[in-house]
Formats: structure tokens, sequence, C-alpha cells
């Protein structure tokens, strides 16, 4: 599923993975530092920043879901690494429900 916003330059994609198939995609980001624990969503999940461009994605295992949530500015609307995490991880919550 993907949103863009022409207006704002953001552009958000949401992917769904077979649970077993996210955690081997994810395995060792944090021992490599790409990615750290976000708890509170689900019943796992990793993020995974970058603090030099406006890109941010929350990967979440919930039952038996997995799913990301990528936010990236496609623009310099003042838009910071900050505001797009908050916003992949907003959403990531609002997913799991």
């Amino acid at each position: 599923c993907e949103f863009t916003s022409d207006a704002s330059g953001l552009f958000m994609v949401i992917y769904t993975y077979p649970v077993a198939d996210l955690a081997t995609y994810t395995e060792g980001w944090i021992d490599e530092g790409r990615a750290v624990a976000q708890p509170g969503i689900g019943d796992a999940a990793l993020l995974e920043m970058d603090p030099n461009f406006n890109n941010s994605s929350v990967y979440v295992t919930a039952g038996t879901r997995a799913f990301s949530v990528q936010v990236t500015s496609m623009s310099d609307n003042g838009w910071t690494p900050q505001v797009t995490t908050d916003i992949a991880i907003a959403v990531a919550t609002a997913l799991v429900g």
C-alpha cells in the first residue's frame, strides 16, 4: 500500500510479510546498529531510522501478522528524521490496534 502527499512531500509505504520472513529479514539489525527495539508496538518492533536522510521504517510482528511502515520525505519542506520516525511509529501503532 503506498500513500503520497505531493503538497507535503511525504511518501509512506506499508508492506505485509509472513512472520517468519520478517524475522529472517531483520535478523542481526540490532547487532549491526541498523535498528533499535521499539517497545510498545505489537509483540516486537524494530525502528530503522536514517539520521542523514528523512527516512524511517518500523517493522512489527503482532500475533500472526507482520508488517512494516516506511515514511520518507521526498522534499525539503522542513521534515526531519524525527518527524518521519514519529509518523511511522504512530501509523504502526494504529495498525496493531
